[in-house]
């Protein structure tokens, strides 16, 4: 739990600094630790997330947000 606390706590930062392009990658890292860890509380506070900034997400981050959320609802 401590490490998905730390790359969802690393892209808010990243956000923060509008680093956003660099806080989405470290998002979708923290959202694929919280899928591997069953850390739903976490898998949901990353997806509102990547919600709100989707709009700056490149092609090949939305190909693997969609990749890591699709992988939870195939089970």
């Amino acid at each position: 739990m401590q490490l998905f606390q730390f790359w969802y706590e690393k892209a808010l930062y990243s956000f923060k600094k509008n680093r956003i392009v660099v806080g989405i990658d470290e998002l979708l890292y923290a959202l694929y630790l919280a899928q591997v860890m069953k850390y739903y509380l976490g898998f949901e506070k990353c997806i509102t997330l990547f919600r709100e900034h989707r709009d700056y997400a490149t092609e090949q981050q939305k190909l693997g947000y969609k990749h890591i959320v699709e992988g939870v609802f195939d089970l």
